[in-house]
């Protein structure tokens, strides 16, 4: 048993002794590696930064997306409403149609025209970029 057990102790002492001249035939980087190696961490840690501000910016105009789109199902069911079944409009009464203000609401739709231009392109990655960037 004693026999064993120092067999044992030999075989694991050999082992390591094989490893720690393996790691020690390991070349280790040279400064310059080092260097190069601290300024792709730093290249790396600013570009997370960057990219984290990439997706706040994109969470913010998918919730601006989201609110204007139920802005805009809500008029699409308010005016879907008011048609008859044969695709007629249904006429409430002569004067309210002709209270409508066309200027005014001309100018509503220059002023959201505006705002979407305002916006930019629609990153359609950008859902695909957020679960990258949070996983």
């Amino acid at each position: 048993m004693i026999n064993e057990e120092r067999r044992q102790w030999l075989e694991r002492a050999e082992a390591l002794q094989a490893e720690l001249a393996g790691l020690e035939a390991m070349s280790l980087p040279n400064d310059d590696q080092l260097k190069g190696l601290e300024l792709q961490v730093r290249d790396d840690e600013q570009r997370n930064v960057s990219l984290q501000v990439q997706l706040a910016h994109a969470d913010d105009a998918l919730a601006a997306a989201a609110l204007e789109r139920e802005t805009a199902q809500a008029e699409v069911d308010r005016c879907a409403a008011g048609l008859r079944p044969d695709g007629q409009a249904v006429e409430e009464d002569a004067e309210s149609a002709e209270e409508v203000d066309w200027q005014k609401t001309e100018r509503e739709v220059s002023r959201l025209q505006r705002r979407l231009e305002a916006m930019g392109p629609v990153n359609l990655l950008a859902p695909d970029e957020y679960e990258q960037v949070r996983d």
